[in-house]
């Protein structure tokens, strides 16, 4: 039982440091998925509003949630491994509602 919280809690602490990461880098992301998608071009200055109005709070909602599945899942990697996917697929997410907003880059 020790063992599992701390195995949470190391999950729970790369998580938050993970999403620390990903909203100060927002910008930085923007720029790398739409380049992934084939898009030229890069975010205007309404990035950051958008990642402290949306992105910045998504992400406080989401270690909060996160947090306690993980502290209620125990020992179970299909769970960790989902909410890492969760966050993966939230980002980009973020990204695409970002793009949808502000318009087509060229």
């Amino acid at each position: 039982m020790k063992a599992a919280r701390k195995r949470a809690a190391l999950q729970i602490v790369l998580l938050l440091v993970a999403l620390t990461l990903e909203v100060v880098f927002f910008p930085q992301l923007v720029t790398a998925v739409m380049h992934s998608l084939g898009k030229a071009g890069g975010p205007g200055s309404e990035v950051i509003a958008f990642r402290d109005l949306r992105v910045f709070p998504g992400a406080i909602l989401f270690f909060l949630i996160a947090s306690i599945v993980l502290i209620r899942a125990g020992e179970s990697r299909r769970v960790v491994a989902a909410v890492w996917l969760v966050n993966v697929v939230a980002v980009i997410g973020a990204t695409l509602v970002y793009r949808s907003i502000v318009g087509p880059w060229d």
